[in-house]
């Protein structure tokens, strides 16, 4: 996977090197702070040992990238309260990102064509936040 990103940013960076330049690549991995384990998309895991081996192949500051966790200020930039029914589409990614693109419904294990619903429907008063909102 690693060496498919890296092949389409040169690419990249060959055949248009001026958005190649403003383009900034992310990966962005959901750790347990527990355990160390890592969880792709498709909910397979990711040993801890694997995770650092990838995190140092990547190019940054000196073989070691900058790790930010996401902070309770990061998971509310994004909140939209009563003044939207429909989330944005950077609530969806957000959301998206946190659930592992998999529906919440107990025994469910669709991971496409998911639709964003509230908790606490918005008739009776829910509002558009990430706390509120489920994929189904």
């Amino acid at each position: 996977m690693l060496a498919m990103a890296r092949t389409a940013l040169d690419q990249l960076a060959t055949q248009r090197p001026a958005p190649a330049r403003r383009h900034r690549a992310g990966l962005v991995v959901q750790v347990d702070p527990l355990s160390g384990w890592g969880r792709l998309r498709d909910g397979e895991f990711l040993p801890p040992s694997s995770l650092e081996q990838v995190l140092r192949s990547l190019p940054g500051r000196q073989g070691r990238p900058r790790l930010r966790p996401l902070t309770a200020a990061d998971l509310n930039l994004a909140d939209l309260g009563r003044t939207r029914r429909e989330p944005s589409q950077r609530l969806r990614e957000l959301l998206g990102t946190i659930d592992g693109e998999r529906c919440r419904f107990p025994s469910c294990s669709r991971h496409r064509n998911l639709h964003t619903h509230h908790a606490i429907w918005w008739s009776l008063g829910g509002p558009t936040d990430l706390a509120n909102l489920v994929l189904v």
